[in-house]
């Protein structure tokens, strides 16, 4: 499990929220942002202190800092799809997912959501495949929204 905060993995433009007050804020991710900020650095985006101050204790940019199971690449289930299924699972996850994005994912060089898992399976189960693993690796990390 991981321990440490890594800043390298903050999204570019993300929102970091320095308020101090927020009940939230050892949880959030954009208030760990904040604290885990470069100090070299001169700026980084800074969510609108008026804005959430003024929202209370109900502050709707709330972002929990749980690890969440990302797949990485799924080779091993394209390996066991029949040829006569291939080009339709092809198509409907290329409809899904995109071209780019769908041999990025294809190939483990971009990771797949927990939501994006489930539908990847449902599609393969639809064509009455089921499989022990659908995937070829997992990985831990934040789910930055």
């Amino acid at each position: 499990m991981k321990t440490t905060f890594n800043y390298d993995e903050v999204p570019f433009m993300f929102g970091h929220c320095a308020i101090t007050s927020c009940l939230k804020r050892d949880t959030c991710l954009h208030y760990i942002a904040w604290q885990h900020a470069p100090i070299d650095k001169p700026f980084i985006p800074l969510m609108n202190v008026c804005y959430l101050e003024g929202r209370g204790n109900k502050c709707d940019q709330y972002l929990s800092n749980r690890m969440v199971r990302y797949a990485k690449g799924f080779v091993k289930t394209l390996d066991q799809l029949p040829l006569k299924v291939y080009k339709s699972f092809h198509n409907r996850m290329l409809a899904h997912l995109g071209y780019r994005n769908f041999y990025l994912t294809r190939k483990g060089e971009r990771l797949m959501s927990p939501e994006e898992q489930d539908y990847f399976i449902k599609t393969v189960e639809s064509y009455g495949i089921s499989l022990e693993e659908y995937f070829d690796d997992f990985v831990e990390g934040y789910d930055w929204g």
